[in-house]
């Protein structure tokens, strides 16, 4: 599910073998591709088995987002060729099944949200005891950071980590 989407639109549905991690294939209807960088630096759908790319969705279905409150240039860099892009970095197997990977952006879902990393590091940062800070996501078997591995160095960075505030989510 993707709030853009305003639909499920890659499951493991009725009478597919569920692979353990995948997040099955694109539901009967739905459109979707994977789009990678080609030579010309240019975002395309690629094709064959066991490759990586961008999960992308052939807009048209009902519940499909139309724009982004006060932000139409946000919602004209979702497209690229015609294609949605979610923004989620997939493995199609040799059954058409999608594995996700990790995010296009750098962004971390946690608990339904999106939040920046870059915002993530520069409030563990804040208080200056935590000098320099790197915070890696690491992913399970959904779209849903699992892990936030915090590595920081300085003599104080214990005490600065572990006394965060809660941070918003990103727009």
């Amino acid at each position: 599910w993707q709030t853009e989407t305003g639909a499920i639109m890659v499951s493991n549905y009725a009478g597919m073998d569920i692979r353990p991690g995948s997040m099955g294939r694109p539901l009967p209807g739905v459109e979707a591709a994977l789009l990678a960088r080609g030579p010309d630096g240019e975002l395309a759908p690629i094709s064959g088995t066991d490759v990586e790319g961008e999960l992308a969705l052939r807009p048209g279905w009902p519940s499909m987002f139309r724009g982004y409150l006060h932000d139409p240039d946000r919602y004209g860099r979702c497209f690229t060729g015609g294609w949605y892009r979610t923004g989620d970095l997939v493995r199609r197997d040799p059954d058409g099944n999608l594995t996700f990977l990790g995010r296009a952006d750098d962004k971390a879902i946690i608990k339904g949200k999106k939040y920046h990393l870059l915002e993530l590091e520069e409030a563990v940062a804040a208080d200056g005891r935590a000098g320099r800070v790197l915070i890696e996501v690491r992913y399970g078997d959904a779209a849903e950071a699992q892990t936030l591995v915090v590595n920081y160095d300085g003599p104080q960075a214990a005490a600065a980590v572990a006394g965060q505030r809660t941070l918003r989510p990103a727009t």
